[in-house]
């Protein structure tokens, strides 16, 4: 095991202060827990009234895709980021290719061939299931992130082949086509993020079709740029 520095002393000072500030901040949140009415006060019941203007059926989906996707839209942004800065302090502008691997072996390979289209047919599914059941753009790009990063690991190079420009676009995908969406239908009268009822199922459709592949390639991003090939990096000011 390679030899480490040890860790410094912070000094009493700094364990006081941090015992104090633990403290404090617990009592806050306990503060908050006790004041919390004994009987539920949601608004399920508002949700549900509206729930036929939301373009879906299922509440989770309506509240957060439409009636508060300003959550939603944020989510997708600190994502965003993560996997952005997570490149941008590796100095990596694309994916770097995954030499094939060596021996792969039948088995391996047979257990890949199945297993991708199996996720990529169950992410679709959980894309499509999420307008009036558990599911969403989430949960499926979760998914698909998996079988691409099952397709990195397993020596198939093709998931290398994403260039600085096709992973940015990818990265802002989501976030990017989310704030279009909104202004366009602020210019044409409605509020921001507010959907005409009749367009809002296809709205959140495309809205979480585009989220989804963002949620998958900043999965294999954040995996890639923990430990990125130096020989498929670049530096940020360089040719990308």
């Amino acid at each position: 095991m390679e030899n480490r520095d040890p860790i410094p002393d912070s000094g009493p000072i700094v364990r006081v202060l941090s015992i104090i500030l633990g403290v404090a901040l617990f009592g806050i949140l306990a503060t908050a827990v006790l004041d919390l009415d004994v009987e539920a006060t949601g608004l399920t019941d508002t949700v549900m009234e509206r729930i036929g203007e939301s373009g879906v059926d299922h509440p989770p989906t309506a509240v957060l895709l439409n009636f508060r996707a300003y959550d939603t839209w944020l989510e997708v942004a600190v994502l965003l980021l993560a996997a952005w800065g997570a490149l941008v302090l590796r100095q990596a502008t694309r994916l770097p290719e995954q030499p094939a691997a060596r021996s792969p072996g039948p088995v391996l390979d047979w257990l890949v061939r199945m297993l991708i289209p199996l996720a990529i047919v169950t992410g679709v599914y959980l894309l499509w299931r999420g307008t009036d059941a558990p599911g969403g753009a989430f949960q499926a790009g979760a998914v698909i992130g998996a079988a691409l990063l099952l397709l990195r690991l397993s020596g198939y190079r093709s998931i290398g082949l994403f260039s600085a420009a096709w992973l940015r676009g990818s990265l802002l995908a989501g976030f990017a086509g989310f704030m279009a969406i909104a202004t366009l239908l602020f210019i044409t009268g409605w509020t921001f993020l507010e959907y005409p009822p009749a367009w809002a199922g296809l709205i959140i459709v495309i809205v979480e079709l585009l989220i989804t592949w963002s949620v998958a390639v900043s999965f294999v991003a954040l995996f890639v740029a923990a430990r990125p090939d130096d020989s498929a990096t670049e530096p940020v000011g360089g040719e990308r």
